[in-house]
This record gives C-alpha cells, sequence and structure tokens, in this order.
C-alpha cells in the first residue's frame, strides 16, 4: 500500500510522493479512465473493447499536463505508470512533449 511505501522511505530518510499527495493540492484536477461497454455493444462514438482481456473495463491511459494554458506546456503521456516500480522495473514507455500549445490544447480539451 502507498502508507507502507511512505513509511519504508520515511524510516531510510527518503521523501515519498504518490498520487494521494497530487489529489489533495486544490488546483490539480485528476481524471480516470473513461469506461468502455464490456458486453459487446459500441460507446455513443463507436468504441467498445477488444476483448483482449476480460478485466479490464476503462480505458488505461496515462498522462499529466503541466502548464497546460502557458507558452511552454508539458506533456507526458505512455504506458508508464507514475510509480517507482514503472521506472525502475517495467519495460515502459513515455512521451514528452514540451513547448507544443497544440498537443496540450488537445489534451486539455480532451480530458
Amino acid at each position: 500500500s502507498s502508507e507502507k511505501k511512505r513509511v519504508g522511505a520515511e524510516k531510510k530518510g527518503k521523501d515519498y510522493i504518490d498520487y494521494y499527495d497530487f489529489k489533495t493540492i486544490q488546483e490539480n484536477r485528476i481524471a480516470f479512465g473513461a469506461t468502455l461497454p464490456s458486453d459487446g455493444d459500441d460507446d455513443a462514438n463507436g468504441e467498445s473493447l477488444t476483448g483482449l482481456t476480460n478485466f479490464v473495463d476503462y480505458i488505461h491511459t496515462k498522462y499529466m499536463v503541466i502548464d497546460a494554458l502557458t507558452e511552454n506546456p508539458l506533456v507526458i503521456t505512455g504506458s508508464a505508470n507514475f510509480s517507482a516500480a514503472s521506472t525502475d522495473k517495467n519495460d515502459e514507455n513515455s512521451l514528452i512533449i514540451q513547448g507544443d500549445t497544440s498537443v496540450a490544447d488537445i489534451y486539455f480539451t480532451e480530458f
């Protein structure tokens, strides 16, 4: 659990930051993936699950938009979770796009 990881990090004299730390900051906006129908029907946009798995019924997209409405926005997106295991152990990918206001506008509008 996050609390166990936090206590372990504090015992080692290290900082530990996770989703819940960001969630409590009033200026931050947190969004979760949209769900898709799992019964074979398409949603309003004609999207449906592929059937590749039967245990995930939502769009599994991770992204972070920082300073979206400035001239130098930062968009981070990809398969990687924002966790130590993802960055240190797993085979993940991330795309970092800085300074492209068009991309930031699309992410900001879509999500």
